[in-house]
């Protein structure tokens, strides 16, 4: 360490300049090609020149920490290291012992002095997650750091300086808790530039070609599953409240229960009898899809309508039992190897109500 307290790392230009990572090291949040999708990008590219903090915003499951280490990959200090932290991880005495560090004998079983995350990424960024909630106290000491570049470790009266880049992220509304006095308002202001992380809702354009990389990274280096049509259309109709991690996990799991390469809509439900996206919260089943099914398959057993559709079997046979009651569908032999088919004359969508009731 040196005599001015700081740790004596100095911060080396990156190879690249100010520009982002080579397509091949993008994470899988920022593959994409929707509008939404090309503005962050843009975004990121432009504040990955500054070397003032950044707040990012966006619900839980949008990127935030692949988005953070982006932004530190692309910067002057992508050779420094890069620290994360989730401030709702810890209780506040632990965590400011983990952000500040804290000297011998500070709290019990501090048998030795210590540095803090803001020490260890001296030289580099330090990426806060869930900074709306920090408690008060630590939030005024953060401030400190900002402003001044000082930071003092718990129980310690010694400053040190340190050389850091710190983005933030949270889900909240720190606008709305700084108006409540839960949140610094002069911490929210010193934070920087905001950069809003579109939930994957509104970035549909990009859910197959999301998909389609977590198989590539489930293979591991063999020849990837597939998603059949019924899958791909499952997956754009979701609502992914739990969005890119909540998309991921499906995907990995499907291509688990995958036995032949091929992921089907079961696979991605885990379980046929869960409601696909056309029932329940969606709204009522729909007549058309399964005769579009019906009419692309030629005859067909329930089963592989059932994948086509995405709906629950009980779903699909109700809806093909009212069908051949009006006429519309044929019902070829009983049984596990009955087959339907539609007669030419039938229209392309139904009433969903004919049939009435649910599930």
């Amino acid at each position: 360490m040196r005599d001015d307290g700081s740790l004596g790392l100095e911060v080396r230009p990156h190879p690249w300049g100010h520009r982002l990572p080579p397509p091949r090291t993008m994470p899988p949040a920022f593959l994409g090609h929707d509008p939404a999708a090309l503005r962050l990008l843009e975004t990121a590219r432009r504040l990955a020149r500054s070397d003032q903090p950044v707040l990012l915003l966006g619900e839980t499951g949008t990127g935030k920490e692949l988005v953070a280490r982006t932004l530190h990959l692309a910067s002057l200090r992508a050779e420094g290291p890069f620290r994360a932290l989730n401030c709702a991880s810890l209780p506040a005495g632990l965590l400011e012992a983990e952000i500040f560090g804290a000297a011998r004998g500070a709290y019990t079983g501090a048998a030795e002095s210590r540095g803090g995350l803001l020490e260890a990424a001296h030289g580099g960024t330090l990426f806060l997650d869930e900074i709306g909630d920090m408690p008060p106290p630590l939030q005024a000491a953060l401030l400190r750091v900002l402003e001044d570049g000082v930071t003092r470790r718990l129980g310690d009266a010694a400053e040190r300086r340190v050389d850091l880049r710190i983005v933030a992220a949270t889900h909240r509304d720190l606008g709305r808790m700084a108006a409540a006095g839960d949140f610094r308002s002069d911490l929210l202001y010193r934070l920087g530039r905001v950069l809003r992380l579109p939930p994957l809702r509104e970035r549909r354009g990009d859910v197959l070609l999301l998909a389609r990389a977590f198989l590539l990274e489930a293979a591991g280096g063999r020849a990837p599953a597939v998603l059949d049509p019924g899958a791909e259309r499952w997956l754009l109709e979701h609502p992914f409240p739990g969005n890119v991690r909540e998309l991921k996990c499906l995907v990995l799991s499907a291509a688990a229960l995958s036995e032949d390469g091929v992921v089907r809509v079961g696979d991605l439900r885990g379980d046929g009898e869960e409601p696909g996206p056309w029932t329940a919260e969606a709204g009522e089943p729909r007549e058309d899809l399964l005769v579009a099914a019906l009419r692309r398959c030629g005859p067909a057993p329930t089963a592989l309508l059932v994948r086509e559709t995405g709906m629950p079997r009980r779903t699909v046979q109700r809806l093909l039992s009212g069908l051949v009651r009006g006429g519309g569908v044929v019902r070829d032999g009983r049984g596990p190897a009955t087959l339907y088919r539609t007669r030419p004359e039938i229209p392309a969508a139904r009433d969903p109500e004919v049939d009435g009731g649910g599930e």
